[in-house]
């Protein structure tokens, strides 16, 4: 297990989460943008309940709109997960088994508690998005497209997604940053053997 073979192994498979889990992030991002302003150019009329007459575009736009984005964001959250769990215990295996091979001395130890936290505030932030903002949004949203619902339920629903919606760009933001905070601090701490420890032999 201590292997250099092992090793690369746990190193590509960090880089591979990381990177996957930033780049997918970013990418929802640029997709949200081009759904909105597509959906827009197109001026869409769809039924606001089944049987009922067209909607006008101006309440289609954000309605295909959003459930656009929200089904993406659904597929994501299990994209996160997965590169959330391969990073965490790459992670553990580079501050365990392997630790002998990261670099010591200079400001290597502290970059790397950095990098851990980096990592960590993202999975911190996709548990509190998977278990409180993303279910409570899903909620106001039905509520909000229910046009059998009273005027001030409807309100009163809109206004909660509208504060959840912005909680979660703001957290949404916070893990780009971090992600790609994480990605370059962690350039710094395995770029090599210890120089002071011998390399584990190749198996």
């Amino acid at each position: 297990m201590r292997s250099l073979t092992a090793w690369r192994t746990v190193q590509g498979l960090y880089w591979l989460a990381l990177g996957a889990w930033f780049g997918a992030l970013v990418m929802l991002a640029i997709a949200a943008a081009a759904t909105f302003a597509t959906v827009w150019d197109y001026q869409p009329m769809l039924p606001a309940q089944p049987g009922a007459p067209p909607e006008t575009s101006a309440r289609a736009v954000p309605m295909l709109a959003g459930a656009i984005i929200g089904r993406c964001l659904d597929n994501l959250r299990w994209l996160q997960w997965i590169c959330a769990v391969v990073a965490i215990v790459c992670l553990a295996l580079q501050n365990t088994v392997f630790a002998s091979r990261r670099p010591a001395g200079g400001c290597g130890q502290w970059i790397n508690t950095l990098r851990i936290v980096l990592v960590l505030v993202p999975v911190v932030i996709l548990v509190v998005d998977t278990a409180v903002i993303n279910p409570k949004m899903k909620h106001d949203r039905q509520i909000m497209h229910d046009l059998t619902q009273p005027a001030p339920q409807i309100e009163l629903a809109r206004q909660s997604f509208d504060s959840y919606h912005e909680l979660s760009r703001r957290l949404f933001k916070v893990q780009v940053v971090m992600l790609g905070c994480a990605v370059l601090a962690s350039a710094f701490v395995l770029h090599g053997n210890r120089a002071d420890a011998p390399a584990p032999p190749d198996a």
